[in-house]
Protein backbone atom coordinates (compact mmCIF):
# COMPACT_ATOMS: atom_id res chain seq x y z
CA UNK A 1 0.00 0.00 0.00
CA UNK A 2 1.50 3.11 -1.08
CA UNK A 3 -0.05 6.25 0.49
CA UNK A 4 0.87 9.78 -1.43
CA UNK A 5 -0.50 12.83 0.86
CA UNK A 6 -0.22 16.35 0.30
CA UNK A 7 -0.81 19.57 1.51
CA UNK A 8 -2.88 22.13 -0.83
CA UNK A 9 -4.01 25.37 -0.75
CA UNK A 10 -5.97 27.21 -3.78
CA UNK A 11 -4.80 24.03 -5.81
CA UNK A 12 -8.19 23.60 -7.84
CA UNK A 13 -6.95 24.42 -11.09
CA UNK A 14 -4.09 21.71 -11.33
CA UNK A 15 -4.16 19.68 -8.70
CA UNK A 16 -6.71 16.58 -10.18
CA UNK A 17 -4.34 17.06 -13.50
CA UNK A 18 -0.98 16.22 -10.64
CA UNK A 19 -2.46 13.44 -8.88
CA UNK A 20 -4.00 11.67 -12.41
CA UNK A 21 -0.37 11.91 -13.74
CA UNK A 22 0.66 10.23 -10.36
CA UNK A 23 -1.27 7.79 -10.33
CA UNK A 24 -0.86 7.18 -13.90
CA UNK A 25 3.00 6.18 -12.88
CA UNK A 26 2.90 4.90 -9.92
CA UNK A 27 -0.09 2.00 -9.75
CA UNK A 28 1.85 -0.53 -11.33
CA UNK A 29 4.41 -0.38 -8.59
CA UNK A 30 1.70 -0.77 -5.61
CA UNK A 31 -1.07 -3.24 -5.09
CA UNK A 32 -2.75 0.08 -3.76
CA UNK A 33 -2.54 3.46 -4.13
CA UNK A 34 -4.23 6.43 -2.26
CA UNK A 35 -4.00 9.86 -2.07
CA UNK A 36 -5.12 12.15 1.11
CA UNK A 37 -5.38 15.96 0.53
CA UNK A 38 -4.93 18.21 3.65
CA UNK A 39 -6.78 21.11 2.68
CA UNK A 40 -5.66 24.24 4.34
CA UNK A 41 -8.84 26.00 3.97
CA UNK A 42 -8.77 26.65 -0.12
CA UNK A 43 -10.94 29.64 -0.78
CA UNK A 44 -11.20 28.03 -4.21
CA UNK A 45 -12.72 24.99 -5.33
CA UNK A 46 -9.57 22.34 -4.35
CA UNK A 47 -11.83 20.69 -1.42
CA UNK A 48 -14.48 19.76 -3.67
CA UNK A 49 -12.85 18.97 -6.92
CA UNK A 50 -12.17 14.86 -6.11
CA UNK A 51 -15.79 14.59 -4.50
CA UNK A 52 -16.10 11.86 -7.37
CA UNK A 53 -12.89 10.74 -6.69
CA UNK A 54 -12.79 6.80 -4.63
CA UNK A 55 -8.56 6.53 -4.03
CA UNK A 56 -8.63 10.90 -3.02
CA UNK A 57 -9.42 11.51 0.61
CA UNK A 58 -9.82 15.61 1.09
CA UNK A 59 -9.11 16.30 4.77
CA UNK A 60 -10.34 20.24 5.13
CA UNK A 61 -8.30 21.81 8.16
CA UNK A 62 -10.36 23.71 11.26
CA UNK A 63 -8.78 26.47 10.15
CA UNK A 64 -5.96 27.80 7.59
CA UNK A 65 -3.16 27.58 9.33
CA UNK A 66 -0.04 27.64 7.00
CA UNK A 67 1.59 24.80 5.50
CA UNK A 68 3.69 22.90 8.29
CA UNK A 69 0.24 22.58 10.88
CA UNK A 70 -1.17 21.27 7.18
CA UNK A 71 1.76 19.07 6.26
CA UNK A 72 1.51 17.41 9.91
CA UNK A 73 -2.15 17.08 9.34
CA UNK A 74 -1.34 15.34 6.08
CA UNK A 75 1.62 13.19 7.70
CA UNK A 76 -0.95 12.14 10.02
CA UNK A 77 -4.09 11.13 7.93
CA UNK A 78 -1.51 9.31 5.81
CA UNK A 79 -0.12 7.10 8.83
CA UNK A 80 -3.43 6.45 9.69
CA UNK A 81 -3.86 4.67 6.83
CA UNK A 82 -1.48 2.63 7.76
CA UNK A 83 1.09 2.27 4.44
CA UNK A 84 3.63 0.27 3.57
CA UNK A 85 5.70 3.60 2.25
CA UNK A 86 4.24 7.13 2.50
CA UNK A 87 4.90 9.73 0.05
CA UNK A 88 4.76 13.34 0.49
CA UNK A 89 4.31 16.15 -1.97
CA UNK A 90 3.24 19.55 -2.34
CA UNK A 91 -0.41 19.79 -4.49
CA UNK A 92 1.59 22.46 -6.46
CA UNK A 93 2.34 20.10 -9.13
CA UNK A 94 6.41 21.12 -9.12
CA UNK A 95 6.62 17.16 -10.13
CA UNK A 96 6.31 14.72 -13.06
CA UNK A 97 4.47 11.32 -12.64
CA UNK A 98 8.54 9.62 -13.48
CA UNK A 99 9.68 11.84 -10.59
CA UNK A 100 7.77 9.87 -8.23
CA UNK A 101 8.83 6.74 -10.06
CA UNK A 102 12.35 7.17 -9.40
CA UNK A 103 11.33 8.23 -6.33
CA UNK A 104 9.46 5.16 -4.66
CA UNK A 105 12.15 2.86 -6.97
CA UNK A 106 15.25 4.23 -4.78
CA UNK A 107 12.86 3.78 -1.41
CA UNK A 108 12.41 0.10 -2.09
CA UNK A 109 15.72 -0.57 -3.95
CA UNK A 110 17.81 0.74 -0.91
CA UNK A 111 15.59 0.18 1.76
CA UNK A 112 15.81 3.70 3.08
CA UNK A 113 13.73 5.25 5.94
CA UNK A 114 13.86 8.52 3.99
CA UNK A 115 13.90 9.03 0.09
CA UNK A 116 14.22 12.78 -0.41
CA UNK A 117 13.63 14.32 -3.88
CA UNK A 118 15.92 17.00 -5.44
CA UNK A 119 14.42 19.53 -7.66
CA UNK A 120 16.79 20.79 -10.26
CA UNK A 121 17.03 23.62 -12.22
CA UNK A 122 14.57 25.76 -10.32
CA UNK A 123 13.78 29.65 -11.13
CA UNK A 124 13.16 30.58 -7.92
CA UNK A 125 13.29 34.50 -7.07
CA UNK A 126 16.86 35.77 -5.62
CA UNK A 127 15.69 35.79 -1.75
CA UNK A 128 14.21 32.51 -1.90
CA UNK A 129 17.47 31.32 -3.43
CA UNK A 130 19.25 33.86 -0.27
CA UNK A 131 17.17 31.66 2.09
CA UNK A 132 17.17 28.16 0.50
CA UNK A 133 21.37 28.77 0.76
CA UNK A 134 21.26 29.71 4.42
CA UNK A 135 18.91 27.33 5.53
CA UNK A 136 20.92 24.28 3.46
CA UNK A 137 24.05 25.53 5.42
CA UNK A 138 22.66 25.17 8.76
CA UNK A 139 22.10 21.78 8.07
CA UNK A 140 24.98 20.75 6.65
CA UNK A 141 26.72 22.66 9.81
CA UNK A 142 24.48 20.42 11.84
CA UNK A 143 24.83 17.13 9.97
CA UNK A 144 28.03 17.31 9.08
CA UNK A 145 27.61 16.96 5.26
CA UNK A 146 25.81 18.62 2.63
CA UNK A 147 22.26 17.80 1.86
CA UNK A 148 21.00 19.18 -1.51
CA UNK A 149 17.65 20.70 -2.13
CA UNK A 150 16.58 20.62 2.16
CA UNK A 151 13.65 22.51 1.48
CA UNK A 152 12.28 19.86 -1.34
CA UNK A 153 8.54 19.30 -1.30
CA UNK A 154 9.01 15.28 -2.30
CA UNK A 155 10.08 12.90 0.07
CA UNK A 156 9.33 9.33 0.45
CA UNK A 157 9.25 7.65 4.25
CA UNK A 158 8.77 4.62 5.98
CA UNK A 159 6.22 4.47 8.26
CA UNK A 160 7.91 4.03 11.67
CA UNK A 161 10.36 6.62 10.46
CA UNK A 162 7.60 9.32 9.46
CA UNK A 163 5.65 8.30 13.16
CA UNK A 164 9.35 9.12 14.86
CA UNK A 165 9.56 12.29 13.18
CA UNK A 166 5.99 13.42 13.80
CA UNK A 167 5.82 11.72 17.61
CA UNK A 168 8.86 14.58 18.39
CA UNK A 169 6.69 17.26 16.92
CA UNK A 170 6.25 19.35 20.28
CA UNK A 171 2.20 19.41 20.60
CA UNK A 172 1.64 22.88 20.40
CA UNK A 173 4.23 23.21 17.16
CA UNK A 174 1.20 23.62 15.21
CA UNK A 175 -1.12 25.67 17.36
Amino acid sequence: HLAIVMPAYNEAEGIRGFIDEIRDHVSPLAARVTFVIADDRSTDDTAHVFDDVADVDVQTQPANRGHGPTALAAYCAGLASEPDLLVHVDGDGQFLGADFVRLITAAESTGADVVHGVRDGRTDPWYRKVLTGAVGLLIAAASGRRIPDVNTPLRAYRPSALQALVDAVPADASV
